[in-house]
């Protein structure tokens, strides 16, 4: 019994519930990590309970150069604001390009996830519209990073992803 108690905790701790999205909400909470690269990753179905688990933003990790991902679930709300539903993707690391996808749908890509290094950005967040139209979705996060230490250190504002109203998470991006 105890066995199928964590396994429900564990399964279900991947989950963010989001209470209102008239103002923002952050995603901070446990979220899974693989390192690698499979386009399968990005399917809502795709099992990842073997992947370990990271508590971001705080845990978000820096693989040098290479490709991995991120996943969580979110749990919306039932009064949803009438405006569209944007998604903003707090930066990672040093030097990265990323691609979103809610619920197996790309979202949005930042960045060059293929070719050389020049490719990868300085971290800055970005806002993606998604659809408001659902009680919940997988968000899977491609992301390909190399890690320039001699550049400038992320703050932990710049690391929270969140969603919310559009024009909401228009004033955090631009703050």
């Amino acid at each position: 019994m105890l066995l199928v108690m964590l396994m429900v905790t564990a399964a279900s701790a991947q989950t963010i519930e989001v209470a209102s999205l008239f103002q923002p909400a952050q995603l901070s909470g446990i979220w899974k990590h693989q390192m690698g690269d499979n386009p399968r990753w990005a399917d809502p179905a795709f099992d990842d309970s073997a992947w370990p688990s990271v508590q971001m933003p705080d845990g978000a990790i820096e693989p040098g150069s290479g490709f991995s991902w991120y996943r969580f679930r979110v749990r919306l709300p039932v009064n949803m604001p009438k405006e569209v539903l944007a998604l903003m993707i707090g930066a990672f690391g040093s030097g990265q390009a990323y691609e979103v996808f809610w619920n197996g749908q790309r979202a949005g890509i930042e960045g060059e996830l293929e070719g050389s290094l020049m490719g990868l950005l300085l971290p800055r967040p970005k806002a993606f519209p998604v659809p408001g139209n659902t009680r919940g979705a997988v968000i899977a996060i491609r992301l390909r990073s190399a890690t320039f230490p001699f550049l400038y250190r992320l703050n932990r504002a710049n690391r929270i992803s969140w969603i919310g109203a559009s024009q909401a998470i228009d004033v955090i991006v631009r703050a």
